[in-house]
């Protein structure tokens, strides 16, 4: 789970056209209203004291001059992409159905103010939460936010008897692995001998048993944390191409941008123009998986 950003303001943006990331954007609607658009689910307009949930491929929204909003944006997912619960659908409520949904985003909200000693004046945040330093205590505040608001979303999904996507890996060496690759392949480029010495293993045990497991070898899952990160960045945030380039270990912003068109077929500076959706599956799609 990575929270993107959680505020309570007026809207980062009164209108938008563009898809959605693989996020899960949640708004409680404090003031005025809001109005969405997509291309499966159609339109649907939902006014103050609601919480809702766009579809994954809303393309359009439009809120009201005078709205106000707590909006929390956050990737919940498992470790192959898969999200927590299918958002094929748009998802709204009576804000006074879940307190508990309530007193989660309140808290995350408040934490997160504090932490980044905002205010809730636009733009809000360039690079959203997944760039911010704070401190060791502040870091936990957050962690333990963030499990709050993650275990309300959960049970508000239950209640409204929502479809659990089901996925889990048992095998504590894939799990490990893959957290160390995690942890270290959107700033570094691909270390086999560190992850074969995290591992215990060599890359041709560790090549067989991850794609027995996961469909995909470390190599190409590193590539699609990569190529995640990049794409989340390029979309949620407004940092220069050639810092991000330079952020995912790149030593020329040329190769970054070889290797994102030769992964997407669209240059950073066009994706990011288009706004395009790359959703977890169309990456590994695009992804030598064997």
């Amino acid at each position: 789970m990575k929270l993107v950003w959680a505020y309570e303001g007026p809207p980062q943006e009164l209108h938008h056209v563009g898809p959605e990331f693989v996020t899960i954007t949640a708004w409680q609607i404090l003031q005025g209203n809001v109005t969405v658009t997509s291309p499966t689910a159609g339109n649907m307009t939902v006014a103050h004291g609601n919480w809702f949930f766009p579809v994954a491929d809303k393309i359009e929204h439009h809120f009201s001059d005078d709205a106000r909003i707590i909006s929390i944006r956050t990737i919940i997912s498992w470790p192959n992409h898969q999200m927590l619960y299918p958002h094929d659908q748009w998802i709204s409520f009576a804000a006074e159905r879940f307190a508990n949904l309530n007193r989660a985003a309140g808290q995350l909200t408040r934490i997160c103010k504090r932490v980044l000693h905002l205010t809730p004046t636009l733009p809000y945040m360039e690079e959203g939460m997944l760039k911010h330093s704070c401190s060791l205590p502040q870091y936990i505040q957050l962690q333990q936010a963030m499990l709050k608001w993650v275990n309300a979303y959960h049970h508000s999904m239950q209640q409204m008897d929502r479809t659990l996507n089901m996925q889990f890996v048992t095998d504590q060496r894939i799990n490990d692995t893959m957290r160390f690759i995690e942890q270290t392949a959107c700033h570094t480029t691909y270390n086999r001998k560190a992850i074969e010495q995290h591992a215990g293993l060599s890359i041709s045990q560790l090549n067989r048993i991850f794609v027995a497991r996961m469909g995909l070898t470390p190599k190409a899952y590193a590539q699609m944390q990569r190529l995640n990160y990049a794409c989340t960045m390029l979309i949620s945030s407004k940092i220069p191409i050639k810092q991000l380039a330079f952020d995912m270990a790149f030593k020329q912003p040329a190769h970054f941008t070889n290797w994102f068109r030769n992964a997407t077929g669209s240059t950073p500076k066009d994706y990011r123009k288009n706004q395009k959706q790359t959703t977890a599956n169309q990456i590994r799609q695009l992804l030598d998986m064997q």
